[in-house]
């Protein structure tokens, strides 16, 4: 007597199922991979929005710890921050070049009912805090920073 065995004797997938599975996740891992571009500069831009309040605090306090000019300084002064938005010293170290520049504030012209707006004299003058990464980089991020320095 002979004992047939029966075509199949586990479960299995067959090759048609197996290529529609490969074909389902491979659309999968593409359409992923297509938006990782887009995911990777959103998350760029928002590690650098996140560090700017710190790498400001920092600047306007190393001015603030000076001593107050007594005319406007008319060099750019450059100052340096590492990819976490701490000061360094290193140039070749940092990400960020923050250049910082003096102005005197704007003064209104006149103001409605013919009086004229108080002038804030020697005693206080804005601050530009230009912000640009990666630094070396021919054409990069730029930010630019507004405060007011005064000599209390």
């Amino acid at each position: 007597m002979i004992h047939q065995r029966p075509l199949r004797s586990q479960p299995a997938f067959s090759l048609v199922e197996v290529a529609l599975a490969l074909a389902v996740a491979s659309l999968a891992i593409m359409s992923v991979l297509g938006l990782m571009p887009m995911l990777m500069n959103s998350e760029r831009e928002n590690t650098a929005t996140s560090v700017f309040p710190a790498m400001c605090s920092q600047v306007m306090g190393k001015l603030r710890d000076e001593a107050y000019p007594a005319a406007l300084p008319e060099e750019v002064r450059l100052m340096f921050f590492t990819d976490q938005g701490t000061l360094t010293g290193n140039p070749t170290d940092a990400v960020y070049r923050c250049e910082i520049s003096h102005r005197p504030l704007p003064v209104e012209a006149a103001r409605s009912g013919g009086s004229n707006a108080p002038t804030p004299g020697h005693h206080c003058h804005l601050v530009e805090l230009k912000f640009r990464w990666p630094v070396g980089a021919s054409a990069g991020d730029v930010r630019i920073f507004h405060a007011t320095l005064a000599n209390d």
